[in-house]
């Protein structure tokens, strides 16, 4: 025996959003702060309630069952603003990145020819993760190495190198590492 339409949950529902829109637009509007976001979160609430108006038990309270559903509208909105704040820094991060490759390029060649004057080792490992910027984890995994230990290598590595672009390079040191006029390094005189 079927029961009468208005005590379905739909039709529940459906009241419960007629007779709380006003209300729950302006607890929005207050909410976010802004009419547009809060427009949106209002449609995408409505439209979530009537979709699953059918999970709501027959004589159960729409009114509390409706409350939970604009909760989670809220904090789905809040979660798509913060996908879409990752995003825009994702792009600001790949527009900083083509920058810093276009500064690498025109950096010093004294450094490469300088690898060459360090151990295996060391150079090995500068090249991995500073030319070419391989994940610090992998290159730690490859070696054997835990990431702390890998650190502690890098940082010897990158002072032994400085230490040799200093008594080396002395120009460039001065005038800077771009576009360097040095005459090559001749890693054997490094050994000093």
């Amino acid at each position: 025996m079927a029961g009468d339409p208005n005590d379905l949950p739909e039709a529940d529902v459906r009241r419960a959003l007629e007779e709380g829109l006003d209300k729950i637009r302006a607890y929005l509007r207050s909410r976010l702060g802004d009419p547009n976001h809060a427009d949106e979160v209002l449609q995408a609430f409505c439209a979530r309630a009537l979709e699953r108006a059918g999970d709501l038990k027959e004589g159960g309270a729409a009114r509390s069952w409706l409350s939970r559903v604009l909760a989670t509208a809220i904090a789905d909105h809040y979660r798509g603003l913060a996908r879409q704040r990752a995003r825009e820094a994702s792009t600001e991060d790949l527009r900083s990145l083509a920058t810093e490759t276009e500064t690498d390029s025109v950096a010093c060649a004294c450094l490469l020819a300088l690898l060459d004057a360090l151990s295996a080792q060391d150079a090995a490992l500068i090249r991995a993760i500073d030319i070419e910027g391989r994940d610090r984890a992998s290159v730690a995994a490859t070696l054997g190495l835990n990431l702390n230990a890998l650190t502690v290598r890098l940082h010897r590595a990158r002072a032994r190198l400085r230490a040799l672009v200093l008594r080396l390079c002395a120009v460039c040191v001065i005038h800077g590492f771009g576009d360097c006029e040095c005459p090559p390094p001749n890693p054997a005189s490094a050994e000093g």
